[in-house]
């Protein structure tokens, strides 16, 4: 069986995909400490699963892409077969293509990092 994992960008999205496509819903911690750092820790056993991560990239743009990114590790180390990412809004897409020299790619780094 399939496991969704969910950021806190999306958790009503997260309860309505897990009844609608029969995923089991992971168990993971996510908190913030005092200085605003984000903590994550996975609460089961992965191994040889199939996971999804679902996480919007929507306001705060950088906070949700650090806590998909922490999510991402936290899982690769418990040896899943395979993860995929779920992005309903993907932030910097707009920045895809370079209009003058010096700009970033924003939009290709995300998606390498997501990759890595």
């Amino acid at each position: 069986m399939s496991i969704l994992f969910s950021g806190r960008s999306n958790q009503k999205l997260a309860e309505a995909l897990t009844k609608r496509a029969g995923l089991k819903r992971g168990k993971i911690e996510i908190e913030n400490f005092s200085d605003g750092e984000i903590y994550v820790r996975v609460g089961e056993n992965i191994k040889n699963k199939e996971v999804f991560i679902l996480q919007s990239l929507n306001c705060p743009a950088g906070e949700n892409l650090c806590e998909l990114l922490l999510m991402a590790d936290a899982l690769k180390d418990l040896a899943p077969k395979k993860i995929s990412a779920i992005l309903p809004f993907f932030a910097y897409r707009r920045q895809e293509r370079k209009k003058e020299a010096g700009e970033a790619l924003a939009a290709k780094l995300v998606a390498r990092l997501l990759e890595t």
